[in-house]
């Protein structure tokens, strides 16, 4: 068995915390480090037990404080076989990981405050006084004979609202992160999992034999979450022998995108159709054609203004939106204790950006220490300017939110850049525009993420049950993750079904 120090009683100042973790892990009495061994992993975890391998999808179970339990861990929705030990304590942990492989040591960091808010707090006042220096400390000299260590990047369970020694921001993803789904459908209807729509093996074989065609009318062309839904939606009607007759890209106007749908609703060979409306009630005319000509409609993010199911849809299936904007807003909270925030607004009848935005406001309107000011754009590719003038306006600003990456967010990045103002921003999306940015420690921070694959996925196997005739809920919702530097490679390759370029994993060499 390894020795465990006992956890201390009291947190000391941060001052005293910093000298004594720089004294080495394995005199340090204000927490608890495990001792390495090859076989076996020793967690020391606060209120929350989950799965200690990072590849496995196992859920957070709560125990009992003050429970004490070693064996075989078995977690709700997880085979895992690792052996663990848990430890609990009614007051502020440290929390450890060895991972069973020698050469494999690394330490992960966290404090059970009394709420969120106190915790965040805490662990930036831990960062600005050093607690990413000597948090690397042990992890390269732990105990044991493990030689060299990592920084957990990737560690999809996250870090701590601080800093690590080279500066850059550790958020506690863990408390930023909604535990449930938070949003709600576009005419209020409660959220369904993905498994709702699932097919059965009969459905899938009539699927194969009805020869049915579809066709998709996005939003626009330029943005990674249109690549990732056409590649899943592709790849699984290959897998249902369901035809795509064409693909339309009406670049943000909701003219070309009504002249679009009016065309395809006149085709006796399209049977269904994907699409999400660029403009609830400019397009609503064009969908209105589309569905009294029979057609099921299975919309991705939005339905427009009038529609209603199962009337006139077959559903809806987005990501939690509201969630991705309050991610953002805790991570704006963490990131400064008060200001300015300079907030850009996508000036167009959007449901799923309006959800965002009311998401991040839910966090930081009601705090008295943040100032909102709200600049609106209508044309996603042209945000330079606007960012510009929003900067040149409040030179006090101290944080920027943008409702997504590419091109607003990063266009926003690119004028903070020009300005010369070190000031973070966070947006919403992960792609390979946001990847890179991140990676390069620019003043985009972190994301709430879509998973526009999986998102794909489920639209396909919705329609799927349309044409045949079965009854689907109205809204399909898929968590949103949160997503910064200290999680990307991991998070990357799960949402965005890729290895992470070699412009992403140089920034980490």
């Amino acid at each position: 068995m390894a020795a465990v120090y006992s956890p201390v009683r009291s947190a000391s100042t941060s001052a005293g915390v910093s000298s004594t973790l720089s004294a080495g892990c394995g005199a340090a009495p204000f927490g608890p480090f495990p001792i390495g061994f090859p076989d076996r992993i020793v967690l020391i975890v606060p209120s929350f037990l989950w799965c200690t391998n990072r590849f496995c999808g196992g859920r957070r179970v709560r125990r009992p404080k003050g429970d004490v339990r070693t064996g075989d861990a078995v977690f709700d929705g997880c085979s895992c076989q690792d052996r663990v030990m848990h430890i609990y304590s009614r007051h502020a942990l440290i929390q450890s990981i060895i991972i069973n492989n020698w050469a494999e040591q690394y330490s992960l960091w966290k404090l059970n405050m009394r709420d969120n808010h106190s915790r965040r707090r805490f662990m930036r006042a831990l960062g600005a006084t050093g607690l990413g220096v000597g948090l690397a400390g042990c992890a390269g000299s732990g105990g044991g004979s493990n030689g060299g260590g990592s920084s957990g990047e990737g560690d999809s369970s996250g870090g701590s609202s601080g800093s690590d020694s080279s500066g850059e921001v550790l958020f506690d993803l863990d408390a930023i992160e909604p535990d449930e789904l938070v949003g709600e459908g576009p005419f209020g209807s409660d959220a369904s999992p993905p498994s709702s729509v699932e097919l059965t093996d009969e459905e899938v074989k009539e699927i194969q034999e009805g020869d049915y065609s579809v066709e998709i009318v996005f939003q626009f062309k330029q943005d990674t979450w249109v690549r990732l839904q056409e590649k899943a939606i592709r790849q699984r009607c290959d897998e249902l022998g369901i035809e795509i007759t064409g693909v339309q890209y009406p670049d943000f106007d909701p003219e070309q995108q009504s002249n679009m749908l009016q065309t395809v609703a006149q085709k006796s060979d399209v049977d269904g159709i994907f699409s999400i409306p660029v403009d609830t009630a400019a397009t609503k005319g064009a969908y209105r054609a589309v569905a009294d000509a029979g057609k099921e409609l299975v919309f991705m993010d939005n339905v427009p203004d009038g529609f209603e199911h199962p009337e006139d849809y077959t559903g809806v299936v987005a990501a939690d939106n509201r969630a991705m904007g309050l991610i953002g807003g805790r991570m704006l909270e963490s990131l400064v204790d008060g200001g300015k925030i300079i907030v850009l607004e996508f000036d167009v009848p959007f449901y799923v950006v309006d959800e965002r935005e009311a998401g991040m406001k839910s966090v930081l309107e009601p705090n008295d220490d943040y100032q909102l000011e709200t600049f609106g754009f209508t044309d996603p590719g042209n945000v330079t300017s606007l960012a510009q003038n929003a900067l040149t306006a409040n030179p006090d600003a101290v944080g920027v939110w943008a409702p997504w990456v590419d091109p607003p967010g990063a266009q926003a990045v690119q004028a903070l850049e020009e300005q010369g103002m070190d000031i973070p921003l966070v947006s919403c999306d992960l792609g390979r525009r946001g990847a890179v940015l991140m990676a390069e420690r620019s003043p985009l921070k972190g994301v709430g993420s879509q998973q526009p694959f999986a998102q794909g996925l489920a639209e396909v196997d919705m329609m799927a049950k349309g044409l045949l005739g079965k009854e689907t809920p109205p809204y399909v919702a898929l968590p949103s993750p949160a997503v910064a530097r200290q999680n990307l490679l991991e998070m990357y390759e799960k949402i965005i079904r890729e290895e992470p370029p070699e412009e992403v994993t140089k920034h980490f060499q």
